[in-house]
């Protein structure tokens, strides 16, 4: 096979492509480097030489109008040849839904990105994971079962935390994530960094939170730790049940873990009941109703109300940050 050594360079426009022609393009060029121990995959130094990558777009349902940088690109499923570097990319459908995201283009590499216009039919009761990848085509397991290789979108998922698994030829990388009813939740996974370039970040909190760097959801408190990959990271932790969100920088060390401890946050509860009642909280008596302006750690607290003939109740509440947490209840129902 006779390999050209003054390779044409490609133009440095923004030309889109069938996705399946990027993926041939890839396969022929590993089958040639396999077979002759030694051939070129001309079309990656091509993409390296002209400083481009490739952007792979799809969406669901298919069929949504792209524009890249103000320019309109073509319809999902579609590859865009781009130049190196962050680009704003918006999609949008005949329904008059859109999405707007931005995506890092990679000198010489394929990064893709897929998103959800509409819920999948019967949804309602149901979520969806949205799931992109750095690398196109790593595969996907949710909660210990194959999902298929990403972009992908994973519907008809029950709400609640699921376990999302990503491998690549680089390593494997786990999230957990919360699903909502009716709702898809976006999850953009990277491949996992070297071992000798990564550590690992444990938080600890008295509630649970949602981590994200950026736009980026990196996973839980509720696992034991999570590998970064070593250096600087600011961390947003948030949980919209509590109405809490808090930012925090952490220097990760190669091979070892670093502990983010948050204290506890306070808020207020005033507590109401009829005719009256003794509360508890925390095996404490706060005397009898009715009280207000009770200090307690947010998230969810076990009230007590005791009447010496109407007998007891426990009620769960939920304090919040930054809104009035109120319990009145009448003991004679």
């Amino acid at each position: 096979m006779h390999v050209p050594t003054n390779p044409v360079k490609l133009p440095e426009v923004r030309r889109p492509i069938a996705a399946w022609a990027v993926i041939a393009l890839l396969v022929t060029a590993a089958a040639a480097l396999v077979a002759g121990g030694g051939y070129l995959a001309t079309g990656v130094t091509a993409l390296a030489e002209t400083g481009s990558g490739t952007l792979v777009v799809s969406s669901h349902p298919p069929g949504a109008r792209v524009v890249v940088d103000g320019t309109d690109s073509g319809v999902t499923p579609l590859a865009l040849l781009l130049p190196a570097g962050p680009h704003a990319v918006v999609l949008s459908n005949a329904a008059g839904r859109s999405e707007q995201l931005s995506a890092e283009v990679i000198v010489g590499k394929s990064v893709s990105r897929h998103v959800l216009l509409e819920p999948a039919a019967g949804s309602s009761a149901r979520g969806a994971i949205a799931i992109e990848a750095a690398t196109a085509g790593a595969r996907v397991v949710v909660d210990g079962v194959p999902a298929g290789t990403a972009p992908l979108t994973v519907s008809d998922l029950a709400p609640g935390e699921h376990v999302v698994r990503l491998t690549t030829a680089a390593g494997t990388t786990e999230r957990r994530v919360s699903v909502a009813a009716g709702a898809a939740t976006r999850l953009v996974l990277e491949a996992p960094p070297p071992a000798a370039l990564s550590g690992w970040i444990a938080f600890s909190l008295p509630f649970d939170v949602q981590v994200f760097e950026g736009s980026t959801f990196v996973g839980s408190n509720r696992g034991d730790r999570i590998r970064v990959g070593a250096g600087r990271h600011t961390f947003d932790l948030v949980s919209d049940q509590l109405g809490y969100r808090s930012s925090h920088t952490v220097v990760i060390t190669p091979g070892r873990t670093s502990t983010l401890a948050v204290e506890a946050h306070t808020a207020t509860l005033s507590v109401n009941a009829q005719p009256w009642a003794e509360v508890f909280i925390g095996g404490r008596s706060y005397g009898e109703t009715p009280l207000a302006d009770i200090a307690l750690p947010i998230g969810v607290q076990d009230v007590t109300l005791r009447h010496p003939s109407l007998g007891e109740r426990v009620i769960p509440v939920t304090v919040r940050l930054g809104s009035p947490n109120r319990l009145s209840l009448d003991l004679r129902k």
